[in-house]
């Protein structure tokens, strides 16, 4: 609030900064969306870096930490968080670094960097550091949300007015009616879709086609923010989810919740597990055996041309208003 009414003043960081952030406590799809941006971004030849808090990570604190350096991984989730150990496993060339004090974290990047764009992963709320461009990342569902602990949203919804630009992501099938959200937001609006990409195999590192999960039975377990989506693809790939254990986000799995998922193991079933779950369960990967999958998924926009014609003109300074600068 105090940011809000300029008592407060931003710390504007020596490059770009790209907020990616949410209204809702987990599951929108932000951390996707700005892998989905970072790659981007290095694709046009810019030297990129993705900064996150290191949510649950032991090593979160006001100091920066350089968990990949783009050529090197130095840290595991558990001292860095999974999602920010997932984007450093994921994001070939590009550094990774978790820091509380995000500006701390830009001019580390900078300094020994290089770096000349941020992106800021769950960005939204931290509103110390000056954004150039703030892409608020929400589900359908956000709209008829409430707050914390009535329901999941981290502020109110009217707040969405901070933004820059909105991605809405939509599940599978589900049909796109902006009628609401317009009437609360009047910048750009895209949408997008996550989608399951790739089945990954860690036994035998081999990956397959979603539909080769077409007929199997299989057990599935995660610890995400909103399981059920994880379910619902699940099913829309036509498999036959035998059982479904679904734990909080960001859980720890422990050796007997490994142990007691795989004694429900018949013949011809499968485990399967999400990516970000998959990222805290490397360290008991001796417990699973072949009959583990990690079902990968990734970020489509719709009208991606528009939207990444939007982002090339903030990054070259072009947005209407001249916040944005490089």
């Amino acid at each position: 609030m105090a940011y809000e009414k300029g008592v407060f003043v931003p710390k504007k960081a020596p490059c770009f900064v790209l907020s990616v952030g949410n209204l809702s406590l987990g599951g929108s799809g932000k951390t996707p969306t700005t892998m989905l941006l970072a790659q981007w971004a290095a694709d046009r030849g810019l030297k990129v870096a993705v900064i996150s808090r290191g949510y649950k990570g032991s090593k979160s604190s006001k100091r920066p930490v350089i968990v990949s350096d783009g050529k090197r991984l130095n840290l595991g989730p558990q001292e860095v968080g999974d999602e920010p150990y997932m984007m450093a496993k994921n994001l070939e060339g590009i550094p990774v670094i978790i820091c509380k004090d995000r500006f701390n974290a830009c001019m580390v990047a900078k300094e020994f960097l290089q770096v000349e764009v941020v992106l800021l992963d769950d960005g939204f709320q931290h509103l110390a550091l000056y954004r150039d461009l703030d892409l608020l990342v929400v589900r359908p569902h956000t709209f008829q949300d409430e707050l914390f602990p009535l329901g999941n949203l981290r502020e109110p919804i009217h707040n969405i007015v901070r933004a820059d630009v909105l991605l809405v992501v939509l599940d599978h099938g589900e049909p796109i009616d902006s009628l609401q959200i317009t009437s609360l937001f009047k910048g750009p609006i895209f949408f997008a879709r996550q989608l399951p990409y790739k089945v990954y195999l860690p036994k035998k590192g081999v990956e397959l086609d979603p539909s080769f999960l077409e007929g199997k039975d299989l057990i599935a377990f995660s610890g995400i923010a909103g399981p059920e989506r994880f379910l619902n693809t699940l099913l829309h790939l036509k498999a036959n989810v035998v059982r479904f254990h679904a734990f909080k986000d960001h859980h720890s799995f422990k050796e007997r919740e490994v142990k007691e998922i795989r004694s429900q193991l018949k013949k011809g079933v499968h485990l399967i597990t999400t990516e970000k779950d998959w990222a805290r369960l490397e360290g008991l990967s001796h417990l699973f055996g072949q009959e583990l999958m990690v079902l990968l998924t990734r970020i489509e926009v719709d009208r991606s041309q528009e939207f990444f014609g939007f982002m090339e003109k903030a990054l070259l300074g072009a947005t209407e208003d001249g916040r944005s600068t490089l």
